[in-house]
């Protein structure tokens, strides 16, 4: 049904507010947002940027040696905008930055990519998603307790 319902947004802002279709993120989620920008005066911002400022993440940074970011599943739509692209954007340039997530897709590019030195998938083995993740807090530990010796290495 996403084309009919598309369509049906499309066809409503073109009678009530042309201006609506032109505003980038209005069809976001259901188009929710174009609808709080024609009747209610909102503007859209970027939730991520929005995120980083409130949490003070360029300073947080700003001597950072490593910045770690976390998704459920690494793939082309992360690029398209997810929180992990966002925090690599705002990561100042020479901090290597690695992704640790629940799963790689086949569809990424060759690393390093938008500054993404490494990325890890936590899942160890092939198992139903139920066990994956009633087992993902002991996966991400262990990902990261081996991610910790391998920059150890580097001291020694």
């Amino acid at each position: 049904m996403f084309e009919a319902v598309d369509q049906a947004i499309q066809d409503f802002y073109e009678k009530v507010s042309l201006a609506t279709l032109k505003i980038k993120g209005a069809g976001s989620g259901g188009g929710i947002a174009g609808g709080l920008c024609a009747f209610a005066k909102a503007s859209i911002v970027s939730g991520i940027d929005t995120c980083l400022d409130l949490i003070d993440f360029d300073k947080k940074v700003s001597d950072a040696d490593l910045v770690i970011v976390g998704e459920g599943r690494l793939d082309c739509q992360s690029l398209a905008g997810k929180a992990p692209i966002g925090v690599v954007k705002r990561t100042p340039v020479g901090v290597p930055v690695i992704a640790i997530c629940g799963s790689l897709a086949e569809d990424l590019p060759s690393l390093p990519f938008e500054n993404i030195q490494a990325a890890f998938s936590i899942l160890e083995k092939s198992e139903p998603l139920e066990d994956s993740l009633k087992n993902a807090s002991f996966y991400l530990e262990h990902t990261a307790t081996n991610i910790g010796h391998l920059l150890n290495m580097r001291k020694d």
